[in-house]
């Protein structure tokens, strides 16, 4: 998996773009926890009709693993880049997936 430390979202975004279709499901979010980019393959595999951008990343994780991805998040904001980890993912539709889960800043 390719990481990237862009500090500038909008360049993070285009990054991104330019690399449409991405192997890898993508998210970007704000300083909040907030998705404001999915990649084509998030989307594909959180079964998303369309981006639902400004919901919490969190939103996104099971229940099981929600803590531990707010830690992830946490851990990235405080300049300790969190090493990847396998969380529980859940679909729009309420189904679950296992996703390996990393971050930058």
């Amino acid at each position: 998996m390719a990481t990237v430390h862009i500090l500038d979202i909008e360049s993070a975004i285009n990054w991104w773009r330019d690399r449409s279709p991405s192997p890898d499901g993508i998210t970007v979010l704000d300083l909040d926890g907030r998705v404001i980019f999915f990649s084509p393959k998030a989307l594909e595999l959180l079964r998303l009709p369309a981006p639902l951008l400004g919901l919490p990343a969190h939103d996104f994780v099971a229940e099981v693993d929600r803590e531990q991805a707010k830690k992830m998040f946490y851990d990235a904001l405080t300049g300790t880049i969190p090493e990847s980890e396998i969380l529980t993912m859940k679909r729009a539709d309420g189904t679950q997936f296992i996703a390996e889960m990393g971050g930058a800043l």
